[in-house]
């Protein structure tokens, strides 16, 4: 499962060497599904989603109503870098709703490999790193075997664009794979 952040939340779920979908073509909305009770409200409606928390134009909104400064993603991870407190509680708030939807959609299906994309997958240590340590304690505590992997991506920026030439090209290829009539 690859989990999109920064410019939003949303996953694309491969299975039998290919891109999960369903019926209504929701499959991997993952942004508002309800994860924190009495969380961060979401543009959505709802509270404690996980989008508020990764979407990077919340964090700087957050930021700035603690602060009274508005900052560039550079200085953000500046910031953490540095220890300064504020980022870093956001960041570890972020890495809480991270870790949440990676164990429990992890757990669900049954993965073998869950690669954190954007802006969040970059910070290894706070983030990456916290989530495969949370989703080893939920796995070890409810006696469940799991040798699930959770990584950072190395595509950057470039993951949605990358993503969207491999649903080409696969069309291309197997014309019956992608209805993009719909």
């Amino acid at each position: 499962m690859y989990i999109k952040t920064e410019s939003g939340a949303g996953a694309g779920i491969i299975s039998n060497n290919a891109l999960l979908k369903g019926p209504r073509f929701v499959t991997g909305e993952i942004g508002h599904i309800p994860l924190i009770p009495n969380g961060e409200p979401c543009r959505c409606g709802q509270r404690g989603c996980l989008e508020p928390y990764v979407y990077f134009g919340d964090v700087q909104g957050r930021y700035e109503r603690a602060t009274g400064n508005r900052i560039t993603r550079s200085e953000f991870i500046e910031l953490v870098q540095n220890g300064e407190k504020t980022s870093v509680d956001i960041a570890h708030e972020t890495a809480s709703a991270l870790a949440l939807a990676c164990a429990h959609w992890g757990v669900l299906l049954d993965l073998d490999i869950i690669t954190i994309g954007g802006f969040w997958g970059d910070f290894r240590k706070d983030i990456v790193e916290y989530c495969q340590s949370y989703y080893n304690t939920i796995l070890e505590q409810s006696g469940i075997p799991s040798k699930t992997t959770i990584l950072g991506s190395g595509f950057d920026d470039d993951a949605d664009l990358l993503g969207a030439a491999g649903l080409v090209i696969d069309h291309w290829f197997t014309p019956f794979s992608v209805p993009f009539d719909r």
